[in-house]
């Protein structure tokens, strides 16, 4: 079974493309929405006389794979600083929207006051409509892509023989690619989708929650974007909210109580070391990494039952699984390893550590006695709390060599913990390499002992990079020039 029988929002995607006048509004030109605009007019058929693009930028330049995708002259384009007030005036039948626009900007609001709340959706709503029983949603401030990568791993078990596909958020994959045929069932396929806040909030709108879904932690974020707290905390609720009797949603024990009471009574929730805490062997430093593992494989193996098959839930089959797994990138990923005189001097690529809480998570899991830690913090404050990691880097003060205060969120950290600001960007703080030898007699290092050097910038790359993969680009040459 793939999906509920009502298929509203796809329906009524048939009936702009069935209807001379019918008209499809895109807001926000990112890579999401070009790869739903590609399967709506190579799938569905929409015509690009149909379409309403509007984005901000001005003029509209179209990414070269899609260049001979549509006729851009029969295209209505909307753009320029201006871009929002079309909501004020004028009127689709249906507005697909970016994850990346504010759902709540009051012209949207207003819209939607007067043509109903799913008039604007999100770019998945169809997909999610269609074949949510057959996909795994995860979401949460950090260890989305951690937990997904593992889920995906752990249901590539042969016995499964389904085709597992990870897509969503930061892969840079649309489901859609493999929706060719309107009429295909995908019956042979499982998806995987990591779900961002804003992704989630315009899901909401259509009411859609996937059949199973993870939840890696609530901690705060993205209050340079969302309103509040609790709008953050809401938009995430939407992976479960509107889910139906026998799905099941994972949540670690710490947050269980703050969603318990959303979870409708025939959704099964179910958290992780309910029965125990399990604890293995891997590259993925940090206790929170073992409740990812956990949280991985309770939805693996809801999946396996639901098709009918007994997934071995042992800590040796789990332990076998990590064995195999790699670790994803810039996620406390250890990218090299110097050794001097017997000390090495570990580097980890932890650059999607954007807020606070994620820094923290980093400096508990690389400050395990006896090994010691240098930390770069770097990039543009994202409104988060930092006052937990001020905490965690004054608990943790005699394992941490040495912090390197870069951009923003250097100077912010400094003034907290009463320091002198030293203004410096990532860019001149990687612009020499390091000696070694006189690292080890100024610290008094021992052969044996593990120095880790990790990039956790808690802030996000704008304020240097174009975005995080040329900040971890950039931070990963410095890493390979040294010696």
């Amino acid at each position: 079974m793939t999906t509920d029988s009502s298929t509203k929002f796809f329906d009524q995607l048939l009936a702009i493309k069935n209807s001379p006048e019918g008209r499809l509004a895109v807001l926000g030109l990112g890579v999401e929405n070009w790869q739903f605009i590609n399967w709506a007019i190579g799938v569905v058929g929409i015509r690009a006389s149909q379409l309403i693009l509007i984005d901000q930028r001005e003029p509209l330049v179209v990414p070269k794979q899609y260049t001979d995708l549509l006729d851009i002259d029969q295209v209505s384009v909307v753009g320029g600083a201006d871009y929002l007030q079309w909501f004020l005036t004028q009127k689709a039948d249906l507005v697909v929207k970016a994850p990346g626009i504010w759902s709540l900007k009051n012209e949207l609001e207003y819209y939607r006051s007067q043509n109903g709340e799913a008039s604007i959706i999100s770019s998945l709503t169809f997909f999610v409509e269609r074949f949510r029983e057959i996909i795994v949603g995860v979401t949460g401030t950090k260890g989305k892509t951690t937990t997904c990568s593992l889920v995906a791993h752990f249901l590539g078990d042969p016995s499964l023989g389904k085709q597992i596909e990870y897509c969503g958020n930061t892969t840079n994959i649309s489901p859609y690619q493999f929706w060719t045929d309107l009429n295909n069932t995908l019956n042979n396929y499982i998806f995987v989708l990591e779900l961002s806040s804003f992704q989630l909030q315009d899901l909401g709108y259509a009411k859609l929650s996937p059949k199973y879904a993870g939840i890696t932690n609530y901690y705060i974020d993205h209050l340079d974007q969302h309103n509040s707290v609790e709008e953050y905390h809401s938009a995430k609720s939407n992976i479960f909210e509107w889910q139906n009797s026998g799905d099941v949603i994972v949540v670690p024990l710490e947050i269980r109580d703050i969603v318990k009471d959303r979870v409708g009574l025939e959704v099964d929730m179910v958290s992780p070391f309910e029965d125990g805490r399990f604890n293995f062997v891997t590259g993925l430093k940090g206790q929170h990494n073992q409740t990812n593992i956990n949280t991985a494989a309770i939805l693996a193996g809801r999946v396996f039952r639901d098709n009918n098959l007994e997934w071995p839930l042992s800590v040796e089959y789990i332990q076998a699984k990590l064995d195999a797994f790699d670790t994803p990138k810039g996620r406390l990923e250890l990218v090299k390893t110097v050794d001097v005189k017997g000390v090495k001097f570990n580097f980890f690529n932890d650059n999607t550590a954007t807020e606070p809480d994620a820094v923290c998570a980093c400096v508990e899991a690389l400050t395990q006695s006896p090994d010691k830690l240098m930390l770069i913090l770097a990039g543009k404050v994202k409104q988060g709390n930092y006052s937990k990691l001020i905490e965690t880097l004054e608990s943790k003060k005699s394992s941490i060599l040495q912090i390197d205060y870069c951009g923003q969120v250097g100077a912010k950290i400094q003034a907290m913990q009463g320091l002198q600001s030293i203004d410096q960007s990532l860019k001149t703080c990687l612009s020499t390499n390091w000696n070694y030898l006189q690292l080890i007699q100024g610290y008094h290092l021992q052969p044996g002992q593990n120095v880790n050097i990790s990039l956790s910038p808690g802030g996000s790359s704008f304020d240097e990079f174009v975005n995080y993969i040329e900040r971890g680009n950039f931070y990963l040459q410095w890493v390979a020039n040294q010696k």
